[in-house]
């Protein structure tokens, strides 16, 4: 049998109804950095998105006692903490990838 939805986690956001169930957003993994990404706000250059954290505030892929703020740029792909060090950087996050790259004829 299917499990029950806790409506307390239903939020709507923009016409969308996303249902969170265990916060499964904050574990640190591609697909849910990109699934923040969609969710959040632009805010001058940076989406905000929050992971869990290890002891010393590196993202987890791990359920722990601690989350964080990070900050992505959609444009370059990088992952920056509070201090706006830079955690991770990856062309897969780069919602620009491509463009304005010189074509070959």
């Amino acid at each position: 049998m299917g499990s029950k939805i806790n409506f307390r986690n239903v939020f709507a956001f923009q016409s969308y109804i996303f249902i969170i169930m265990h916060n499964d957003l904050f574990y640190f993994t591609p697909e849910n950095l990109l699934a923040q990404a969609q969710i959040t706000s632009l805010t001058l250059g940076y989406h905000r998105v929050q992971f869990y954290v290890d002891e010393q505030g590196i993202p987890s892929k791990d359920k722990t006692g601690c989350t964080a703020e990070f900050y992505l740029s959609p444009s370059g792909g990088t992952l920056r903490d509070m201090n706006m060090n830079i955690v991770t950087y990856s062309a897969k996050y780069d919602k620009y990838k491509g463009y304005g790259k010189q074509q070959s004829i």
